[in-house]
């Protein structure tokens, strides 16, 4: 068995070659949600600058949505915003920069003329499945007003979120973090320089849900024959 395999790899050339049956890539795998918490929250501040909360991929993920706190939210299946928001990832150096490039493909609105599926008191919705691979960053929400006001722990004491590290995906950190309020919500989603007074769950504004990233099949080069016995090379 060892000697055919290894004139596989001398005839074909592949760059790696594996049995087909330790190839367990599936798209059966369920999504995580960041922040979490299954109670009614009410929002208690209406901050129009941008509101970020930290955390750190420690093994490769892939973000399938893209959410934002709403008062809205909370009891229902789909519903709007009381208000337009914005919200998007940020790829940043540490938990302590403060600077930090936008993520462009999650970069979402969720507008008051559209509803948008629920969970718990976020509204989300799908974007392109998009790979995070290791390193720090922030989800950050931008438009909160007096009609639909954010959720921030240092204002009065709220439930804090549940941080779901997805079975060790993820991990949180920092202070979370403020950006100065623009004159008219913007797009690109603004960056939030300014680290709060912790934790790291403070504000309830944005959210996103992942699973772990699953590369793409391999191409199998004998489809004729048993799946158990087939080469496999990307």
């Amino acid at each position: 068995m060892a000697e055919k395999m290894l004139t596989a790899v001398a005839t074909w050339g592949f760059k790696r070659v594996v049995v087909l049956a330790l190839l367990t890539a599936s798209s059966g795998f369920s999504t995580t949600i960041a922040y979490d918490v299954a109670v009614r929250i009410t929002g208690n501040q209406a901050y129009f600058g941008s509101l970020g909360v930290d955390f750190q991929v420690l093994d490769p993920i892939e973000v399938t949505e893209i959410g934002v706190f709403s008062n809205n939210a909370f009891g229902h299946l789909t519903a709007a915003p009381r208000t337009d928001l914005n919200a998007a990832i940020f790829s940043i150096a540490s938990f302590t920069a403060t600077s930090g490039a936008i993520i462009a493909p999650t970069e979402v609105s969720f507008l008051t003329s559209t509803t948008y599926l629920v969970t718990d008191d976020w509204l989300f919705q799908n974007i392109t499945p998009f790979e995070l691979l290791p390193g720090f960053y922030t989800i950050v929400a931008q438009g909160y007003n007096a009609l639909e006001k954010n959720g921030n722990n240092g204002v009065a004491p709220l439930p804090l979120s549940l941080e779901n590290t997805g079975g060790g995906l993820i991990t949180f950190g920092g202070v979370s973090r403020f950006g100065s309020a623009p004159s008219s919500l913007s797009h690109p989603v603004t960056f939030h320089r300014t680290g709060d007074t912790g934790p790291s769950n403070r504000y309830y504004a944005g959210d996103f849900q992942f699973s772990v990233f699953v590369p793409p099949p391999l191409h199998r080069r004998c489809p004729s024959r048993p799946a158990s016995r087939c080469l496999v090379a990307d």
